[in-house]
């Protein structure tokens, strides 16, 4: 992608940027809730045109602006994932 890192950073931290892409897709809504924080934790809620809602959580466990997020993912499918986002 030929987009400063800062921008990726932001768009996966920045609960109001995260609100414009992190949905599972066309006509759906998400709810977040996020403390940018190690220790801190976030929290998606993901609204389906059906009324179906999807929860999505995890808690930071690294963060190195800008380029590396390590975070728990839980979601319906599984439980406390580590995830390593790294940028270049």
């Amino acid at each position: 992608m030929d987009v400063p890192i800062q921008e990726v950073f932001d768009a996966w931290t920045d609960p109001a940027l995260m609100t414009s892409w992190f949905f599972a897709g066309e006509n759906w809504s998400v709810e977040v809730e996020n403390e940018l924080r190690v220790g801190g934790s976030f929290r998606l809620v993901m609204h389906a045109d059906t009324g179906d809602r999807f929860v999505c959580s995890g808690v930071y466990r690294e963060i190195t602006p800008p380029t590396r997020l390590v975070f728990t993912w839980t979601s319906y499918a599984v439980s406390d994932t580590l995830v390593t986002l790294e940028l270049r």
